[in-house]
């Protein structure tokens, strides 16, 4: 199945979070809390695109139509990630799971990752979005055990490609798509939208 791609160009962030499915109770009593975290993560995106006209605004108001709201997904290669890569890294191991993953094809002994920095898993419907938690530089061979959020989605397969050049996210909408028409027929889109999981 084919995905619709969301051009990156147009878009501009105004907010990305992962949201954490967790709970807190407070005693009324001693104020003391208990949290429950229920291991559910995902990638939460407000977008706003830039100002179209004419075929341009026709073409993007049927791409959200096309969605049929929160049913349909889509993928965004965030455009407020930028980041510098070492290397052309690869998983190095096949099952991995957790919060640390296995990677190799850096370049050796030099940083392979940046705390803060992102990448994307998998094409297609599997696409996952991972954010490194840690400064990581590659061993002499060229490979880095990799601290991340959310934890795997799903077992590695080795020799997989990692793209932290340009990572995508696959998303579907949260809410309705409003469409602000001005002057000269210019239409605005706000977009809210969560990571498909």
């Amino acid at each position: 199945m084919s995905v619709p791609i969301l051009d990156a160009r147009i878009a501009e962030v105004n907010a990305r979070s992962l949201q954490v499915a967790a709970a807190v109770v407070t005693s009324a009593f001693s104020l003391e809390s208990q949290v429950q975290d229920w291991g559910g993560r995902r990638w939460a995106y407000d977008l706003t695109l830039t100002p179209v006209k004419g075929d341009d605004a026709r073409r993007l108001s049927v791409f959200f139509d096309a969605l049929s709201g929160s049913v349909g997904r889509f993928l965004l290669e965030d455009p407020s990630i930028c980041q510098e890569v070492t290397g052309a890294p690869v998983i190095a191991g096949s099952g991995q799971t957790g919060s640390t993953v296995e990677m190799q094809g850096f370049f050796p002994s030099v940083r392979a990752f940046q705390a803060g920095d992102f990448f994307s898993l998998g094409t297609g419907l599997d696409t996952r979005l991972y954010r490194v938690t840690d400064d990581v530089t590659a061993n002499g061979a060229g490979a880095a055990s990799v601290p991340v959020v959310p934890p795997l989605r799903a077992p590695t397969v080795d020799g997989s490609a990692v793209e932290a050049l340009k990572p995508k996210v696959l998303l579907r909408l949260a809410g309705p798509v409003p469409t602000g028409i001005q002057g000269a027929m210019i239409h605005r889109f706000s977009v809210s939208a969560v990571e498909a999981i």
